[in-house]
């Protein structure tokens, strides 16, 4: 660009002005610095588009397990049952796998996928909260038509766990891991309270709640997280650490028995014979 400025020089007359010439670079698009300030703001809007994306999808999918749960008040449609396990438990693997760490260094290709950025257990406790939450999701309507104490725990549990899920993959922390920790170790001695003595509120008080296939998967998921959890609060660095391909073969084999595990809880929520319903 051409810029016009006084010469001041001997001989110079008042009016005389000689342009200067201006590279584009003395622009302040090219200034220091400000290549990698129009990087890192692109990089936080597609890490906020990524976030809303797993966000709907997530409360799609928490909608969908939710109405699933009212299959249990039909005595057939068993391919409709087994079907729709099927697909949610897929979409609940899937789902995780669309999110990547949002705190750590975006990978200059973008052609890394969450079995490589993410290590094998953290993303198998993502997978394993997201199990246990599509399993309460689905019996919600069952204990909201017993007392709606009852029904109400099951949301925010079911909640905190899809959460907590996506969370783990998002922006994996200490106190995340403190959180699930605590919260699915407090879930899993409810579960024991119930089956022992009762629910202690309620019409069913004092009365023991059967024990089914779904209730005890989803508790076993949950111990599973605890012990995963106090594992990675030991070792920090799994927190940042990616995968090896060791990793990703021990990441596609849990998310295959997850899928499958999930599949026969959510069968057993909706009393697929021969499991028994009325799970927790």
């Amino acid at each position: 660009m051409l810029n016009f400025e006084p010469d001041t020089g001997a001989g110079a007359t008042g009016s005389a002005y000689q342009p200067v010439a201006r590279s584009p670079a003395d622009g302040p698009e090219h200034r220091p610095g400000a290549g990698r300030q129009a990087q890192a703001v692109s990089s936080r809007r597609g890490e906020l588009g990524r976030g809303a994306l797993v966000g709907t999808l997530a409360l799609l999918l928490a909608a969908a397990a939710s109405w699933y749960g009212f299959l249990e008040s039909g005595d057939g449609h068993p391919a409709l049952k087994l079907g729709g396990a099927m697909a949610l438990a897929g979409s609940g693997v899937a789902l995780p796998a669309l999110a990547r760490p949002s705190n750590r260094p975006s990978p200059a290709d973008h052609a890394h996928s969450v079995l490589v950025e993410v290590h094998p257990m953290l993303l198998g406790l993502a997978w394993a909260s997201m199990s246990a939450a599509l399993i309460h999701f689905a019996v919600i309507q069952q204990h909201l038509a017993d007392y709606w104490v009852y029904g109400w725990f099951f949301v925010v549990v079911a909640t905190g766990q899809l959460a907590w899920a996506l969370l783990a993959v998002l922006r994996p922390t200490r106190p995340l891991l403190l959180e699930g920790a605590v919260g699915n170790a407090l879930v899993a001695v409810a579960w024991v309270v119930t089956r022992a003595y009762g629910s202690l509120v309620g019409p069913e008080a004092t009365s023991r709640a059967a024990v089914g296939f779904g209730d005890v998967a989803s508790t076993l998921l949950e111990v599973a997280i605890v012990v995963g959890c106090v594992a990675g609060l030991a070792w920090p660095q799994v927190l940042t650490s990616g995968s090896s391909r060791r990793g990703e073969v021990v990441s596609m084999v849990l998310a295959l028995g997850l899928t499958l595990l999930t599949v026969l809880g959510l069968y057993s929520a909706v009393g697929g014979a021969p499991f028994v319903s009325h799970v927790g």
